[in-house]
């Protein structure tokens, strides 16, 4: 298994190269999450392992209605878990045909 570590925003990795991509408690500390989402979903083939907790010093807060909205930018959901009212996991298949 190779480790890759990278801007998230400007993944140095082919379009759907990845089996699956983790994106695990660090997306509300990307200030362009929305750049950093579309990249995790260009390279992934399968899923993404989606998490997020609303930390003190993150740059974005989520409530689960948020937390949904971006999940499903990534694909379509297999695993939803509300872990708390402050923390949300998510496992999605990624669907390229639909982009």
């Amino acid at each position: 298994m190779d480790r890759v570590v990278a801007d998230a925003r400007r993944l140095p990795l082919r379009d759907s190269s990845i089996d699956v991509v983790i994106l695990w408690n660090v997306i509300n500390f990307i200030r362009d999450k929305e750049v950093a989402i579309n990249e995790v979903k260009r390279v992934s083939r399968r899923e993404v392992a989606f998490s997020v907790y609303n930390a003190i010093n993150a740059h974005w807060s989520y409530d689960y209605e948020a937390f949904m909205i971006d999940a499903l930018r990534l694909g379509r959901p297999i695993i939803i878990r509300r872990v708390s009212n402050t923390q949300f996991q998510a496992i999605m298949r990624v669907n390229h045909d639909k982009d």
